[in-house]
């Protein structure tokens, strides 16, 4: 019965197409169909084993609790920035936004991921993304969008800093311009960590990171740890990573959206390889889609493999920003307030040390490869 409850639940999150919607076509249709009817085939294939996908946190309208919400209080816990995008609303709209430009279309927006407040349409092809003291992203945009590195071909399009009411944004492209009214997103985290080297240097242990660890699992700390009831940020942050796929994985899937909802699902406690396999099969029920978005993937891969840039800095706490629509898919580069470089070359495959400086980036996209293939 609970199992059936939560597959109603995130049956309830895909609410049909707007027949009234011009903009709706057959084939976004004939999507929404499909994904409707693995859901409903998973709902009939429940049983009382291992439990299924849906073994998630599924968030409501009723509980106010919306993509934006999620991502940023996860990006808080885990101290790593919180993917972005914004995508078409029609009762939502971001406050004390800077003024569109004349050729905008004015669409509502809401913010469905990441800081609350950090973003806002600037025109019909571009946002802005607002800056903090501490990020790197702004060099990292800056450096990319002159330079002939092939890592420019797979992040947003950079059109240059803004400022506003003494705040710094970046305006770039808007990841979601070409696509339906209603497409689905998929955010993903990648690497083996969401923390910098600096971040957890100091090895003073602390009481408060104890607590939260054993609200978490009471049986996590050692005998050791318990007996002083505190532990270093360090363990503390090994021990957020190993609560998802992204220390086996090094990558772990954040949250997705379904076409035509405003709901969304927290899948970031997703953990195995067999559990994250199941939730990419919902979110890319057929297997023409998954074609595509492997050749997307393959081709990000081999670009990142050529890029000097890559090879020179950890690239900590990025999002790939997956999209789709009835007709196309695209997936991209996303988040770069906490790339730094690296004093040494890094191969982005080799496990994280203290002082090494890897970030597990191309292990976890090609563990996501490896993934998608085997359910072609």
């Amino acid at each position: 019965m609970m199992k059936e409850t939560a597959i109603n639940s995130v049956l309830n999150t895909m609410a049909a197409p707007d027949p009234n919607s011009g903009e709706i076509n057959s084939m976004s249709s004939d999507l929404f169909q499909c994904i409707k009817a693995n859901a409903s085939s998973a709902k009939k294939k429940t049983t009382n084993g291992t439990p299924s996908w849906l073994k998630f946190k599924s968030k409501s309208a009723d509980q106010k609790m919306d993509l934006v919400q999620v991502l940023a209080i996860n990006a808080l816990e885990l101290t790593a920035p919180a993917a972005f995008f914004l995508r078409p609303s029609i009762t939502c709209s971001i406050p004390n936004s800077p003024p569109p430009t004349d050729s905008f279309n004015r669409r509502p927006f809401i913010q469905v991921s990441g800081h609350p407040g950090s973003l806002a349409p600037a025109g019909p092809h571009t946002l802005w993304k607002k800056q903090t003291d501490t990020s790197t992203e702004i060099e990292v945009y800056e450096y990319l969008s002159t330079s002939e590195d092939p890592m420019r071909n797979v992040i947003p399009k950079y059109h240059g800093k803004r400022l506003w009411n003494e705040d710094i944004f970046l305006e770039l492209e808007d990841l979601l311009d070409g696509f339906g009214p209603s497409p689905a997103i998929m955010d993903i985290k990648m690497g083996s960590r969401t923390f910098l080297e600096n971040e957890v240097t100091n090895i003073k242990a602390r009481n408060d990171l104890y607590q939260k660890m054993v609200k978490v699992d009471p049986q996590a700390p050692t005998p050791e740890e318990h007996d002083a009831g505190a532990v270093t940020k360090l363990r503390y942050m090994k021990f957020r990573e190993e609560q998802s796929s992204t220390s086996l994985l090094s990558f772990r899937i954040e949250a997705i959206q379904f076409p035509y909802s405003n709901n969304i699902i927290d899948v970031k406690t997703a953990k195995s390889e067999c559990h994250v396999g199941e939730i990419l099969d919902k979110f890319l029920p057929c297997s023409e889609m998954k074609s595509m978005l492997l050749e997307r993937l393959k081709f990000i891969k081999s670009t990142l493999e050529k890029s000097k840039f890559f090879m020179h800095h950890e690239i900590i706490g990025s999002s790939l920003l997956i999209i789709h629509d009835a007709t196309k898919i695209s997936a991209h580069l996303i988040d770069f307030a906490k790339s730094v470089k690296s004093p040494t070359n890094l191969s982005h495959f080799v496990q994280w040390e203290m002082g090494n400086h890897e970030d597990g980036y191309l292990h976890g996209l090609s563990n996501l490869i490896r993934i998608l293939e085997s359910k072609q």
